[in-house]
Formats: C-alpha cells, structure tokens, sequence
C-alpha cells in the first residue's frame, strides 16, 4: 500500500513540475505546436523520470537519509541528461511530443527534484517523529486487540478527555481500531 501511495505522489510531484515548468517557460501562453503535444510530451518525460528513479534504487522508501541524497541527484540527472538527448536527436516539429525544449527540460528537473526531496524530507520528519513519540514512555506499547475488546467497544461512543497528548491519542486510535 505504501510502496502505490509513494507512486503516486512521485506521478502527481512529476505532473506539477512539468505543468509549472511549461508555465514559466511560455508565461501560461499555448505553445505552437499545442497542449496536446504538451501532455504527450510528459508522458515521455514521465517514464524517463520513472526509469531514473528506479535506476537509482530511489524507489524503495519514502525516508530519506543523507547517503540517499547521492542517489535522488544522480537519478534527477540522469534524467535531465536523458530528455537533453532526446531533445538533440528528435528534432523535428512532428516529434515535438518526445522532446520539450531545453529550458523546460532544466526547469522541470530542477523543481521534480526539489518537489521529491522536499516531500520525502518531509516525510522523513514525521515518521521521525511518530517513532520519538512511541519511544516516549520507554515501556512496551499495550494494544487493545483482543476479540473481546473489540466486542465491548463495536458501535459504542467513548470519549476520551485529553486526547490530545501523547496517551491520549493513542488512545481514541486503539478505540477507534476496536470499532467505536
């Protein structure tokens, strides 16, 4: 489930660095050879994006350390190096769907690479930070999973006053996860 929810957020992060790079380079004007091309273009630059990221093993998890930042500048490179090429071989009007012009080509890499790290960063400090609050008590977690529990509490109201803070939370989560 994770490993389709970082997909797509890598696809979403893809699409809005190319929409945002096709509006800087045109000032939101249509390009000549039109916005279907625009979008056919990206799937090309999707996929070579993709490839990159798996090339680079960048795909493996949504945390990232300092060793894996080597790997995401490597992949952001190659990438751009990759739609470069495309753009000196393919240049025909007929191939404008394979090959954005260049400045669109440095303005997207540059705002993927900064949109990817800039979220998996801040993915990073809140798994952190849910892993600091489970260690917080430094006792092992109790979890109300039993079948009699989840029994007492199926379709049952509870309310849990201080919820808000570290027990609390946790919980109207296990309360939650017990069926009220």
């Amino acid at each position: 489930m994770k490993a389709a929810v970082g997909f797509l957020v890598d696809t979403a992060i893809m699409a809005i660095a190319f929409a945002a790079a096709f509006a800087l380079r045109f000032d939101f004007q249509a390009p000549r050879w039109g916005w279907i091309a625009v979008w056919q273009s990206f799937i090309t630059v999707w996929s070579v994006q993709l490839a990159a990221m798996i090339a680079f093993d960048c795909l493996r998890r949504w945390r990232l350390r300092a060793r894996d930042l080597l790997r995401f500048m490597l992949a952001f490179a190659a990438a751009v190096a990759v739609m470069m090429v495309f753009r000196i071989v393919f240049r025909s009007d007929a191939q404008a769907h394979i090959r954005p012009p260049f400045t669109v080509n440095l303005i997207n890499g540059v705002l993927w690479g900064a949109g990817a790290l800039t979220l998996r960063w801040l993915w990073t400090l809140f798994a952190n930070a849910q892993s600091r609050e489970a260690k917080l008590l430094n006792r092992r977690e109790r979890v109300l999973a039993d079948a009699s529990v989840k029994a007492y509490f199926a379709g049952k109201r509870v309310m849990v006053t201080g919820a808000g803070g570290s027990i609390g939370s946790e919980i109207v989560r296990q309360v939650l996860e017990a069926g009220a």
